[in-house]
């Protein structure tokens, strides 16, 4: 296995996991906020359609693991005059994934569809656990075993049990690769098995964060994640910065997560899209503040 200075040395901890929520809400006929939150990432992003197109995109950053990503919000907004979709992965064919930020763009794929559906609240929980990194080839990772667990609602809706990066099982699932062919795989599954393919998915793709400490990087880097997002495809990534002591670590549970959810991910219109992030430290603190409604 290639050495790297950002895997943790206590690596594993027992019984740690990364945890991911995402929060799905119509506030009206025409507008659906969507949140996430999880150890490296707080996003928001509001669609407003007419009942066929997009009419309007907005997105707030609350923490992220760098200073530009709140800078996509502005790619995002290619959204507008697109129609609303069945499915949340189809969004991929309405922008391009690599001009984006990873998790604002899967966000505006599942309002999307909880727009097309007319649903009115939906929620997923994602735990990965902690896992041995056996391997770390170019971008690829390769992980032992884990039962990698999916609830909607507060229902158990779907459970894989991977050895990243193929899912082994249980059937119809195993022999399914995270990577090669997923969408297509995808496109191929019920509805409701594909969303919630989808959200899973990109859990435990994030989950690798957790073998490493982000915060002993100064800049992004290029050779292992050049042009996969935003941020990493821009042109000088000498300019990006770390948001060193952003991550969170909610192993043990989801108490304080999403404490904002009162609040829609609206931005001010005046305001430049591209400075819409808070520094953690005052977003902690403004989060903590806020009571979060009921059930959460």
């Amino acid at each position: 296995m290639r050495s790297t200075p950002l895997m943790r040395r206590d690596y594993p901890r027992p019984g740690g996991a990364l945890r991911r929520l995402i929060d799905l809400q119509r506030n009206n006929v025409g507008t659906v906020a969507a949140w996430i939150e999880d150890d490296f990432h707080h996003f928001g992003v509001t669609v407003s359609h007419d009942g066929a197109v997009v009419t309007d995109v907005t997105a707030t950053t609350l923490r992220a693991p760098w200073s530009t990503c709140p800078g996509a919000a502005l790619p995002l907004r290619t959204l507008i005059g697109k129609p609303l979709i069945e499915r949340a992965s189809a969004v991929g064919t309405l922008l391009n994934m690599r001009q984006q930020c990873t998790h604002m763009f899967d966000l505006a794929g599942l309002a999307l569809a909880h727009a097309w559906h007319g649903r009115e609240h939906r929620s997923y929980e994602v735990v990965v656990p902690d896992r041995r990194l056996k391997r770390i080839e170019g971008r690829n990772f390769e992980f032992d075993l884990a039962r990698c667990t999916l609830w909607r609602d507060g229902e158990v809706v779907m459970e894989w049990d991977v050895e990243e990066p193929l899912v082994i099982g249980p059937e119809p699932f195993g022999g399914q690769s995270l990577n090669r062919g997923f969408r297509e795989w995808t496109d191929a599954l019920p509805i409701e098995a594909a969303e919630q393919a989808f959200v899973l998915r990109r859990a435990i793709m994030v989950a690798a964060g957790r073998t490493m400490d982000l915060d002993a990087l100064d800049k992004p880097d290029g050779a292992m994640m050049g042009g996969m997002c935003h941020t990493y495809g821009l042109p000088d990534l000498t300019k990006v910065v770390r948001s060193k002591g952003s991550s969170r670590n909610f192993e043990q549970g989801r108490e304080g997560m999403l404490a904002n959810l009162q609040a829609p991910p609206v931005i001010n219109p005046g305001q430049d899209q591209r400075s819409t992030s808070v520094p953690a430290s005052s977003t902690n603190s403004r989060a903590e503040a806020r009571s979060r409604p009921n059930g959460e």
